[in-house]
């Protein structure tokens, strides 16, 4: 072989070497984007026997967003500002009287929660005559992905 071919051989060797340390050095530094996550809903009718009524998020994390039926979010705490959608004949307090409510939700992995008003009837003339409520807990797998940044 000629000192010509040697040296070109040798070249696209070497070449060769850098490009697959170049991505084998991308894989392995690339962080995982997808991790686990939760979903909260406020969506599904909650039974109307327990007092519950829905109510409608209106932030989430301090931020405001258009009201949706489920909150796709990564594990851990979320606040979630909410108004509630009573609708009783034993409720005298005028709407304009109505105030939001926060709620904590510590998100755990593949964990659904439908949440709602829970309605506290003895409470009817102060601000306690509800509270936003998580009533049922389910299993639910996802998979959140932080490269879109958003909630769904």
């Amino acid at each position: 072989m000629s000192s010509y071919m040697q040296r070109h051989c040798s070249f696209v060797t070497i070449i060769l070497i850098l490009f697959f340390q170049f991505l084998l050095s991308a894989c392995t530094s690339t962080p995982d984007k997808a991790e686990h996550c939760g979903l909260v809903s406020a969506y599904l009718a909650p039974p109307e026997t327990s007092n519950l009524y829905p109510m409608v998020i209106t932030h989430l994390d301090g931020k405001s967003v258009i009201s949706q039926p489920n909150y796709q979010l990564p594990t851990g705490k979320h606040i979630f500002t909410a108004v509630e959608l009573i609708n009783t004949p034993n409720l005298h307090i005028p709407i304009s009287r109505r105030i939001p409510k926060q709620l904590t939700i510590d998100v755990q992995p593949n964990t659904q929660y439908h949440i709602a008003a829970r309605y506290a009837p003895d409470h009817t003339k102060n601000q306690d005559y509800w509270q936003p409520y998580v009533w049922e807990k389910l299993k639910y797998e996802c998979e959140f992905d932080h490269s879109t940044e958003n909630y769904q």
